[in-house]
């Protein structure tokens, strides 16, 4: 065989080695927090009014990482559970990574949830946790922002109501980008080991 009959097949097999290579780095390489889902381009930046009553941005918390949920202080039984798991993470967490990781917590109740109302209850909570609230229109936004759902629910004779709304835990970085989320039903351990990954 003549040197030139060889010649495209030696081109095809350099030509698919380095698609092969680029391939390789290409998984290599690509961030860890690179882990397209359904919740990827939701999120962001936001300014709410904290516990303190203050005007604060997301971005300002401690720490590379944020994990959010949005809830209310109303709320007889999954919000106190999530916050509280948040909670057990945090404190499962070493020193160093639980300094890179702020906990917060958004109301979607702005209507009852004032500034003090939400210090007193988080007050309830070990680990420090951030609350927000604002107006109905700011939290409207928010809500959009990270894809949740919240719906004020029938309005009792007493003037109560229930709050529906979705349970994700989302994980943030400093910027407010989407990384990852925790669904309601995963364990204690299952999030601190997915955090890991990441702190």
């Amino acid at each position: 065989m003549s040197e030139k009959s060889k010649l495209p097949g030696i081109i095809c097999l350099i030509y698919f080695s380095l698609a092969a290579i680029i391939a390789i780095i290409s998984v290599i390489l690509l961030p860890k927090f690179s882990k397209p889902d359904a919740y990827q381009g939701f999120a962001g930046d936001f300014s709410l009014l904290n516990q303190a009553g203050k005007s604060q941005k997301l971005s300002s918390l401690p720490g590379r990482y944020r994990l959010v949920f949005f809830g209310f202080t109303n709320c007889p039984s999954i919000c106190p559970t999530a916050l509280s798991e948040m909670s057990q993470i945090y404190d499962r967490l070493s020193a160093a990574q639980s300094k890179q990781l702020s906990l917060v917590f958004v109301s979607v109740d702005p209507e009852r949830d004032q500034p003090s109302i939400i210090k007193q209850y988080l007050a309830n909570f070990a680990a420090p946790i951030t609350g927000f609230t604002g107006s109905p229109a700011e939290i409207e936004a928010v809500t959009k922002q990270y894809g949740i759902y919240a719906e004020k629910g029938h309005i009792m004779a007493d003037g109560n109501y229930m709050v529906n709304h979705s349970t994700l835990v989302y994980l943030v970085d400093k910027k407010g980008q989407y990384i990852a989320n925790f669904a309601f039903n995963e364990t204690v351990e299952m999030m601190v080991n997915k955090l890991q990954e990441y702190l």
